[in-house]
């Protein structure tokens, strides 16, 4: 049995028993607290932005000129990149294969706008319906078929929607797709959201393709887990605040020795269980969860599947900057800004040349812009931007800017995730770590320092996401990470510096929990 998982379901349960039982507010949008967009976690919410408003905040986003270096950039979301050309092979190079791949093994997150791409999507087993459009088309391109994207204002009942994201109460609904920055609006008791799919040739005749949308069956949990666990929550509450300083507000000085004796026991007694009664449970069966109701495609779609309407749609065969995410670096005589797709999945470092001590960014080993020369052992700004291209509050919903102050000639893996930190994506960095050592680069290199540093950003991420489906499952929320960035280096030591991240977590059930579970875990 492997038990890592029983820790993540332990400390999920403190911070939810803690933290989220005392405090609860109603689902009222202006009742949530607005997050100011500075540095740190951010947690925050934005209000409902219908498509046509959506529309018209969009049309003047206009993303700052940088000069692109194609040999290592992803050259577009559909790249035909080694991974999507064995995938497009090994699946026979058959729509429908194509089809039950990514509509099957691909999950639906509840974001808007082109964030990953086809490739580190495939890798992150995760995407909004841009991504997973994205991956879609460049598998049908590699297949030889004529593939494009078709975006629209499409209406959807609220129980069609709500199996989607997975809430219980339909009426959150137009919440949840708002904290994701995604173009809602009811229309006549059903909700109208701006969404992609993608359309495609086959045999001459033009089909509807719509991977992203799946139907999902709930994974019932232990039925009494407290039970379970041997828990009660006045008991742990007390033992908690034993000597702890509590108000209304927060709590300090919480009684670590007590809490550790009660999660050791409840952790013995979640083994005992679950080795009687579910020897070979996974974590949703123990917790709760839900998994993709997979299908076969029979026939080809000449409309979308569950609409009510559509209106408002338009094909094209490549994204336009207007609904790209983008990160930009400014630091010591550089200014880049880079569409997130293109370093997707990427290692991105920043060293010091060793004659002026410019920094210069690369991107898996290829320099893609130098700055100017600096004084070794100095430290210089470096400001970070991350801008998505939702409508909500004007434009800046989840935006964020912070300043890093990285040290000329140290050394530094600049880590961004846009929610596509996964198992698979560890597994081929640490791949192409290994083979760096095989070939006898030296530990100090850019090629293997580098990609340690970033393994530790990525694991750190994989972590955090790990963390965040647990803490929602149990807190009844839908966490929704828009991004996080930041640096880790070796000044000597190795560190962490991570100041950018914001993540909504709209309620599931209809009930808003505090987030200062979030604000004591996540840091």
């Amino acid at each position: 049995m492997n038990t890592r998982f029983l820790l993540r379901v332990l400390v999920a349960l403190f911070c939810a028993t803690f933290f989220l039982a005392p405090i609860f507010l109603t689902n009222d949008v202006a009742a949530q607290e607005p997050v100011p967009l500075a540095p740190g976690r951010q947690f925050g919410t934005a209000p409902r932005v219908s498509p046509a408003d959506a529309r018209k905040e969009l049309a003047s986003r206009a993303i700052p000129a940088s000069p692109r270096a194609p040999r290592t950039l992803a050259t577009s979301e559909t790249e035909a990149t080694p991974e999507i050309v064995a995938l497009a092979r090994g699946l026979k190079n058959d729509p429908k294969l194509i089809f039950d791949f990514v509509h099957n093994y691909i999950e639906y997150v509840p974001t808007y706008g082109s964030v990953n791409g086809a490739t580190a999507t495939l890798l992150a087993r995760r995407g909004n319906d841009w991504d997973q459009a994205s991956l879609f088309i460049a598998l049908m391109r590699q297949a030889g078929f004529t593939a494009n994207y078709a975006l629209g204002d499409v209406t959807y009942s609220p129980s069609r929607l709500a199996n989607w994201v997975g809430v219980s109460n339909t009426s959150v609904v137009g919440n949840v797709f708002a904290n994701g920055g995604v173009p809602v609006v009811g229309v006549s008791g059903n909700w109208q959201i701006t969404r992609v799919w993608a359309q495609a040739v086959v045999g001459g005749t033009t089909y509807t393709f719509d991977p992203a949308m799946k139907d999902y069956q709930d994974i019932a949990g232990i039925a009494n887990l407290a039970s379970a666990l041997g828990y009660n929550q006045a008991t742990f509450l007390a033992n908690a605040q034993v000597g702890a300083t509590v108000t209304s507000d927060y709590v300090k000085s919480l009684n670590e020795t007590n809490a550790r004796a009660n999660l050791a026991t409840y952790s013995g007694n979640l083994v005992a269980y679950i080795r009687a009664n579910l020897p070979s449970a996974n974590l949703a069966q123990v917790i709760g969860g839900r998994a993709i109701i997979t299908t076969e495609l029979a026939s080809y779609a000449t409309a979308l599947p569950y609409a009510i309407s559509s209106a408002n749609v338009q094909t094209f065969a490549t994204i336009g900057d207007a609904y790209r995410h983008t990160l930009r670096v400014q630091h010591a005589g550089f200014d880049f800004t880079f569409k997130t797709y293109e370093i997707a999945s990427k290692r991105m470092t920043i060293w010091y040349d060793g004659g002026s001590n410019a920094p210069v960014l690369r991107v898996d080993g290829t320099s893609i812009v130098t700055g100017t020369a600096t004084i070794s052992g100095t430290r210089y700004a470096m400001t970070v931007t991350v801008d998505h291209p939702y409508a909500g509050n004007g434009g800046t919903f989840a935006d964020q800017t912070a300043t890093l102050n990285p040290k000329s000639g140290a050394q530094y893996a600049w880590m961004h995730d846009f929610n596509g930190a996964s198992a698979e994506l560890l597994a081929k960095r640490n791949a192409l770590l290994a083979h760096a050592r095989a070939l006898g680069n030296a530990e100090s290199s850019e090629i293997v320092r580098g990609e340690t540093l970033a393994l530790m950003g990525q694991m750190w991420f994989y972590e955090d996401t790990l963390n965040a489906r647990i803490l929602g499952r149990v807190g009844k929320v839908v966490p929704i990470t828009h991004h996080g960035a930041g640096i880790v280096g070796q000044e000597g030591g190795y560190f962490f510096d991570i100041p950018l991240g914001y993540i909504s977590d709209p309620t599931s059930d209809g009930v808003y929990i505090s987030r200062a579970h979030d604000d004591v875990v996540r840091v």
